[in-house]
């Protein structure tokens, strides 16, 4: 057999095998993670087989656990995608900012959380106030007025509290909503509580916080060059 196939082509194999280990931990998608890895364990076994004077049975069976574990797991991703269809501001909330979740887990997230439309006009957060709530607009418009004047308006995928919320301080301008604003929020202690339990939770909240406080900076920095280039 190991004539039939090339020495160098079993060489080959196993190179390919450590190289699909190293991409395993590379890749971000789980599914991705676990059929590299399904391939990686499919290549050692042929490696152990036929490469050595004869069979070594230990990684190979070993080898043979990792792809059944796997192709396991692989199944519950699949049943836990079905059993937890997303629809509506759920789908919305996970494709945009929680991709990396899977359904189950993002429903663990959104079950703690709230459906909301606030009043016409309504003061959704006051400027010099610790927010109890972490808001993200679904649909509509805010606008950000720091000392009576407007310096920003918000809309749709708009995290609002959200500095207040990461560091406890006290907020730094009035949100007011234009006309009804349809959002989702998280109370703040119950948040909290649930991140700090489940560390991938944190971690894709902190996540999408910093990339919009990023989005804010950036946003400013073009602001104050454009103020610059017209007083100039």
């Amino acid at each position: 057999m190991e004539e039939f196939i090339g020495t160098e082509n079993l060489q080959l194999a196993g190179h390919l095998a450590y190289t699909l280990i190293f991409f395993s931990f590379l890749v971000r998608n789980i599914l991705w993670l676990r059929g590299l890895a399904i391939f990686a364990s499919a290549t050692s076994i042929i490696y152990n087989f036929y490469v050595p004077a004869e069979p070594l049975w230990v990684p190979i069976q070993w080898n043979c656990i990792f792809i059944i574990t796997n192709i396991i797991q692989i199944t519950f991703i699949f049943l836990e995608k079905r059993n937890f269809k997303l629809e509506g501001h759920e789908a919305y909330l996970h494709d945009r900012f929680f991709p990396d979740l899977t359904s189950a887990e993002f429903k663990s997230l959104v079950k703690d959380g709230f459906l909301r439309t606030s009043k016409r006009n309504e003061t959704l957060i006051q400027q010099q106030t610790t927010v109890e709530a972490l808001m993200v607009i679904i649909e509509g418009e805010v606008s950000v007025r720091s000392k009576g004047r407007e310096v920003a308006r918000l809309g749709k995928g708009h995290f609002l509290g959200e500095m207040s919320f990461m560091t406890d301080e006290p907020t730094k301008a009035d949100v007011c909503a234009i006309g009804e604003v349809l959002y989702f929020f998280w109370e703040k202690e119950s948040l909290k509580a649930l991140i700090n339990k489940k560390p991938k939770m944190m971690n894709a909240i902190q996540r999408v916080l910093s990339h919009q406080l990023i989005e804010y900076i950036l946003d400013e920095d073009q602001k104050a060059d454009n103020n610059y280039t017209d007083a100039a």
